[in-house]
Formats: structure tokens, sequence, C-alpha cells
């Protein structure tokens, strides 16, 4: 005798199930079932990449991005189960020098280098290819994942490397130049090959950090306003006078609900910071925006530094 599958009922919803049932047990269990959220997430995916960021002092004032994702993963399409713990970490930036003018071949007095060097190998003088030191360009990991019907993004400074914690059933990362500010620290133009991979779980704290600069600010005078970092839980003002005895950091740390700043006059929170901050001042609630007024007696470089809630 010939035994068809049956349609079983499901008590319930009330609906019919169509497909083979076991009796007693519902539907067979799929194979893709039996592993664990972080194995279905992963499947097939690189999970630990580098790429290269070209970056060009002469358009510095532009966002300068990576050539590529440095990660790119995520589950079956429209299946949250595949959510899990991710522990992100960002690795130190190492630099190959331009073998070539930007412009074309023309600049014979560099080395074609095939090796990249992190801040270690390079000592004071002797950037590969060239008669000068390195400066090394801020860059930042622009970090985006979801779960369900949300997606997030954010900006976290690649340091000399970073750890991220997130919950999420996708995640992309890759490399930029200051997309989230006006002025950036000038550089040495090169290749920075950056990296970063994604594993299960909370091995440890996060420690993402994102530096917004904000160029030169005349002594008495306001930064103008700049945007609030996703995420960002708490700030301190960093000055960066380059001279041999600078003074002791002065300003205020003002918080702004648009994007006019003074000129509406709708500012959340003014804080005072002299000499260091090591714990920050919290984001004031309805803030969406920032500035800093000098206080520091000359005219100097300044940067907000931002702790993240990941």
């Amino acid at each position: 005798m010939i035994h068809y599958p049956e349609l079983v009922l499901d008590v319930g919803t009330g609906e019919l199930i169509d497909g083979v049932a076991v009796p007693g047990h519902g539907l067979p269990e799929t194979p893709g079932n039996r592993l664990t959220a972080w194995a279905r997430l992963s499947h097939g995916r690189a999970i630990g990449k580098k790429e290269i960021l070209a970056y060009d002092r002469g358009d510095d004032d532009v966002v300068q991005e990576g050539m590529t994702s440095i990660l790119d993963i995520g589950g079956r399409a429209g299946d949250d189960d595949d959510a899990c713990q991710l522990a992100i970490t960002l690795s130190q930036p190492r630099v190959l020098n331009k073998p070539f003018a930007t412009h074309g071949i023309g600049d014979f007095n560099q080395q074609n280098l095939t090796g990249s060097y992190d801040n270690i190998g390079i000592a004071t003088g002797n950037f590969p290819g060239t008669g000068a030191p390195i400066a090394w360009v801020p860059i930042t990991a622009i970090v985006e994942w979801g779960l369900g019907g949300t997606s997030h993004r954010a900006f976290v400074d690649f340091v000399q490397g970073a750890t991220i914690n997130l919950v999420a059933s996708w995640l992309r990362v890759h490399a930029a130049v200051a997309p989230d500010a006006e002025n950036v620290v000038r550089a040495n133009s090169a290749w920075y090959e950056v990296a970063a991979n994604v594993g299960p779980g909370w091995p440890r704290p996060g420690i993402a950090q994102r530096t917004v600069y904000l160029g030169t600010v005349v002594n008495g005078a306001d930064s103008g306003t700049f945007a609030i970092p996703p995420f960002a839980k708490s700030a301190q003002v960093i000055c960066m006078d380059p001279g041999a005895t600078p003074s002791v950091t002065s300003a205020f740390l003002r918080f702004w609900q648009g994007p006019t700043g003074v000129a509406a006059g709708d500012g959340v929170g003014n804080y005072f910071q002299s000499g260091n901050q090591p714990l920050g001042f919290p984001i004031p609630n309805g803030a969406g925006y920032f500035s800093v007024l000098s206080n520091y007696g000359a005219d100097a470089r300044f940067a907000v530094l931002f702790d993240l809630a990941i």
C-alpha cells in the first residue's frame, strides 16, 4: 500500500501545514537549523579581510573611502534567526608609500614598495621612499548593521586597533577618512592598509570611539556646529597646539538641538573643560549637534573625542 503525506492540523493556529510530517512530531527538521546562528550568518563569507584606502592630501576636504568593503556578512534573506552577538576587531592601520605621483608616472624619486609598515616600523624621518617623516591620516570605520526591520550606522576610529560589540543579523564595514566632519588632520598621501575581522560572542568590553576634527578655532570664538556622531555617549575636548610648551586645554563644550547653534539659541547644555577630562561629559538628551568655544588664550586646532555605546 502506498502512503501519501498527510495534511497535519496545527492546533495552535488552526492552519494546515502543507508538507511531509512525521506522525506525532510535526515537520522534519531541515539540516540548516542544526547550525548555530553564527555558523549560518558567516557561512561562505569572509570574516576577516584587508582593504586599501588611497588617501590624497590634496582632497582632504572631501570624504575619501576605501576601494571595497572590509566585512560584508549576512544571514539568509529575511531570516532574523541568524542574529547573534558579534565581536568586531579593527586592526592597527598600516601604510604603503605611493609608488608614483598622483597625476601620472612622473615622480621617479620614490620607491615602488610592496611591504606595509606600522607606526613602530617607521622611525623619525624615514617614511619609505621619501625624506620626510610620516604623518598618519585619521581613518574611520563605517560600521553598518541591522536586525529585523532596522538598520544602523556608526563611525568608529581605527586608532591603534579597537573592538566593537553588536547584536545583528547582517554586518558591513568599510574604511573612510572624515565622513562626518568638515576638517581633518592633513597627512601623508599614501595607501593605507586596514583590516578587520568578526567572530561570535563578546570577549571583552568594546572600546569604540569617534574623533571629530574641528580645524583651527580662534581664541574666544565658536568653532561652528557639527553633528554628534551616532551612538555617542560622552565627549571631551582635545586641543592640538603643536607648540613646545602648550597651554592647558580650556574651552566650553556646547550642545545644541539644531545645526544653527548659537544663531538659533536652541542650546541643551554647556560644559566647561579645563585640563584633562578623562571620563568625558555625558551627551544631554535632545542634543543633535555640538560646538566648541575656545578659551585657550591663542588660536589652536581643536577636536572632540566621543566614546560610543557599542
